[in-house]
């Protein structure tokens, strides 16, 4: 079952008094969380949110408010919140402005603001599902279909994907770079709107585990390489403490 499609999600600015204040050390803030584990993000056994390098000018690595989550980079000034459904996934989002409504999982295709958005699963084969749809064929077919309907049909002369394949057996790492285009439904969560969708998908088959980041904003945006690069070099969510 996908717990994330029946989990509201609201928004709430980093700068708040509920977001709390910045954590230790510069351009990384906490966000305010929403827990369904018991233990919250402790229960994931993540490294600790501490950055490897300072967020460049403009950016902001961002974390839940327990500190737990390993940081995603996005753009700084922007409003975020960080999700912990009861199976473990998590679902972090950061956008430009406060939306009109909560969001879920599945609203985030229909949403028309900048946003950056981070998904991971490893227990839900549904979320795996939707993660690895259309960029992983071989890992989708291993998953439960998801509840927000088959895979898109590609589009070749408008979608672009590049996959790397590295390391075997544990350590094999299936990374898909993804291009959707406006309008066009693809790989990204959120894609299809009036926005392009670029991200990057993060697939360990052994055992399964994937995540996903996707960075829609306007064109003359270019926020989005910096941002694909540091989610791939830190593997999201895919290290374990030790």
């Amino acid at each position: 079952m996908l717990i994330a499609a029946a989990v509201s999600v609201s928004l709430v600015g980093g700068a708040t008094a509920s977001s709390g204040a910045a954590l230790p050390g510069p351009h990384v803030q906490r966000c305010q969380s929403t827990y369904a584990l018991a233990n919250g993000a402790a229960g994931l056994n993540t490294r600790a949110a501490q950055p490897h390098a300072l967020a460049p000018a403009g950016y902001t690595y961002y974390s839940d408010s327990s500190l737990r989550l390993p940081p995603v980079l996005a753009p700084s000034g922007w409003r975020c919140h960080a999700t912990i459904f009861g199976n473990g996934t998590v679902l972090i989002v950061v956008a430009a402005r406060q939306p009109g409504k909560s969001i879920r999982l599945a609203d985030l295709r229909r949403l028309s603001i900048p946003l950056v958005a981070f998904y991971n699963s490893s227990a839900c084969m549904s979320c795996l599902f939707s993660i690895t749809c259309g960029a992983n064929a071989t890992a989708t077919q291993l998953f439960t279909p998801s509840p927000f309907g088959k895979c898109p049909q590609p589009r070749s002369r408008l979608q672009r994907t590049r996959v790397t394949r590295t390391g075997v057996g544990f350590s094999e790492l299936v990374t898909t770079s993804f291009f959707d285009p406006a309008h066009i439904r693809g790989i990204g969560w959120p894609s299809g709107g009036r926005f392009a969708a670029t991200g990057i998908v993060l697939y360990r088959p052994n055992p399964p585990h994937a995540s996903i980041e996707t960075c829609s904003v306007s064109a003359v945006d270019h926020s989005c390489t910096e941002v694909a690069t540091a989610f791939a070099k830190s593997r999201w969510m895919l290290t374990l403490a030790r």
